[in-house]
């Protein structure tokens, strides 16, 4: 008697007259409480030696789990995304100095009026400690910027500068999505109203976006700062590939800027008769 296909018995006889019968019977199927007898993943750990105890075992792999996420969440974070903080800490830290500034310029003209008492002068010397205090912090924050950007983005540091070239990352979303985009794209990030009313209302194209801020671009003629913010975008389109793989910093890339930046300058000494301001 064997095991046949299908989990069923076969028998099989072998008669005198040379014939041959097989017969198949179902397989016995274990009693109801075989079946439902299950072993859980702790009581094999226990036989295996893994943990001496259920409770030992639910712990380990508690402590394991907790492991795990942690160095999943090592590999999500990069060192762009803590950039990126950064500057939107910068931004706020702004955005709070100049609100403070503007309340403490008030203030201060209040006072020249001889109407402070002794009490509103300890306030407004408080405010001042406030702002120097919020103002040394922007500019900790600047040097840890400029410091991660050296070493996250060289080749982007070397053609924007660190400051810039944090905000551009930020603006893009982050070091690989700056690295997938195409120049054109790169030239008018920051642009975002300027291209929208451009595509619903049919107004001139932005030339530039937050490239303006680049001393290429601001110190240069108007009707040059367009050619400029592109030989600038062109760049900052092979720098961010090159900081996002891992190449290094290579210095070809801001010489060939520099030569296009030279040419444009050449070859553009006036605004052309189709160029308007």
């Amino acid at each position: 008697m064997t095991l046949g296909g299908g989990g069923a018995i076969k028998e099989s006889t072998l008669y005198s007259d040379g014939t041959f019968l097989q017969k198949f019977y179902p397989e016995r199927q274990p009693a109801r409480d075989e079946r439902d007898r299950s072993v859980s993943l702790g009581e094999l750990a226990v036989r295996a030696g893994f943990a001496e105890s259920e409770h030992e075992y639910r712990s380990k792999l508690h402590m394991f789990a907790l492991e795990l996420a942690e160095q999943q969440i090592k590999k999500a974070i990069t060192r762009d995304q803590i950039i990126m903080q950064a500057v939107d800490a910068q931004d706020t830290l702004n955005s709070t100095i100049n609100l403070l500034k503007e309340r403490f310029e008030e203030w201060s003209f209040i006072k020249r009026s001889d109407c402070i008492e002794r009490d509103d002068m300890e306030m407004l010397e408080e405010l001042r400690g406030q702002l120097d205090s919020l103002t040394k912090e922007r500019n900790r924050l600047e040097e840890y910027i400029t410091e991660n950007m050296h070493g996250t983005a060289p080749n982007i540091t070397m053609i924007a500068g660190p400051v810039l070239g944090a905000r551009i990352i930020s603006i893009a979303g982050g070091l690989e999505r700056l690295s997938r985009m195409p120049s054109s794209t790169i030239q008018v990030l920051g642009a975002g109203k300027a291209l929208f009313k451009h595509l619903q209302k049919g107004t001139p194209p932005p030339k530039h976006g937050i490239l303006y801020q680049h001393h290429v671009v601001q110190g240069a003629p108007w009707w040059q700062q367009g050619k400029l913010a592109r030989a600038v975008s062109s760049s900052l389109a092979v720098a961010a590939r090159l900081d996002y793989h891992g190449g290094g910093l290579n210095n070809d890339v801001i010489k060939k800027m520099d030569k296009k930046v030279e040419r444009i300058k050449a070859a553009h000494t006036k605004p052309s008769k189709k160029q308007k301001k």
